[in-house]
């Protein structure tokens, strides 16, 4: 406990945290639009994987060092490169999935009610 709160309380509060803010940022929706034009433009497509690629090492320092301060271990199979690919693909994928099914709409996906 930190703070007088469950560890999953405090992960979940971080994970609606970054999603909110993905989810604020056009640049995450506007990346997903671009991405099928980056093989007709080389440039284009050489600036977007360099400016992902830097992104990318970032967040894969950052869970190396969590899991280095922690004492922890990835299962076998995994590391932090493949972790920060899988946890991308997922936020990626939720980002346009909540473009696409929140046009409109009041309520906020990221929040559940508890009953």
């Amino acid at each position: 406990l930190v703070d007088g709160r469950r560890f999953s309380e405090q992960v979940n509060e971080f994970a609606v945290g970054i999603v909110s803010e993905l989810v604020a940022n056009p640049r995450s929706y506007l990346l997903a639009h671009l991405a099928p034009v980056l093989t007709t433009h080389p440039a284009l497509r050489q600036d977007f994987l360099d400016y992902t690629r830097a992104d990318h090492d970032l967040w894969r320092d950052f869970y190396q060092q969590v899991m280095r301060v922690f004492g922890l271990s990835w299962r076998p199979g995994w590391n932090a490169e493949s972790f920060t690919l899988a946890l991308q693909c997922l936020l990626d994928g939720f980002v346009l999935r909540h473009r696409v099914h929140h046009i409109g709409q009041q309520h906020d996906i990221l929040r559940t009610q508890k009953t």
